[in-house]
């Protein structure tokens, strides 16, 4: 998915709250394991890098580049990273 497709699909998700614009709790970085990333629903593969992101109870997986899109398009409260 090329850049622009990605930043319209992150849009869409944060403002239908499918994509949480707090800021987590943990992330973690691992090799994927063939579930579909959160974002793009492609599947993270175990040559990929996979972004755990922890809030509270809920675990979302991402791709490295979806999850580097998510964290620049989220909305930021003063203060906060």
């Amino acid at each position: 998915m090329d850049r622009t497709a990605l930043q319209h699909v992150i849009e869409q998700l944060l403002a239908s709250g499918r994509l949480p614009a707090a800021r987590p709790g943990r992330v973690f970085a691992s090799y994927g394991n063939g579930a579909p990333c959160t974002v793009c629903s492609d599947r993270v593969g175990p040559n990929d890098v996979l972004y755990t992101v922890c809030f509270n109870a809920e675990k979302l997986g991402m791709h490295l580049d979806c999850f580097e899109g998510w964290d620049r398009m989220r909305p930021r409260s003063p203060g906060t990273a």
